[in-house]
């Protein structure tokens, strides 16, 4: 994602719904891979009152096609009291797969005094994974 400078705006690209990897001759396909790739996960926040202010965490987890955690991360986040709106952005540089599918990242809120997350959002990924001799 791009913020321009002038108008605080984001551009979103390069925005991604599936990877297709190539395995070279060899590779073990049965072991979890770590992928080296640079991408983010940009999210928009919004409070429906702005006179409060929200602190609490983001919870990002990603999960493999059969519902298995792989990941997650947890991030602060804080609204101020006036604020009525807040981008975040997670940037990760690798992902971790183990076979073809649809994984999904959760993205979850816990404000300041809550014991749970909820779920705010599922973004899919879709991910195929090629073996060599597939290829050729």
């Amino acid at each position: 994602s791009l913020i321009d400078s002038e108008s605080n705006n984001l551009t979103l690209s390069d925005v991604l719904e599936q990877v297709t990897i190539r395995l070279k001759n060899g590779m073990a396909r049965n072991n979890l891979l770590t992928i080296p790739f640079e991408a983010e996960i940009v999210s928009m926040w919004m409070k429906e009152k702005q006179n409060e202010s929200i602190k609490g965490e983001v919870k990002v987890e990603l999960f493999d096609p059969h519902g298995s955690l792989i990941k997650d991360v947890i991030q602060p986040i804080e609204m101020k009291q006036k604020v009525k709106r807040l981008r975040s952005r997670l940037r990760f540089n690798a992902f971790s797969v183990k076979d073809s599918g649809d994984y999904y990242f959760k993205i979850k809120l816990k404000e300041e005094g809550e014991k749970d997350y909820s779920t705010e959002s599922e973004i899919p990924l879709e991910i195929n994974i090629l073996d060599q001799t597939a290829i050729d």
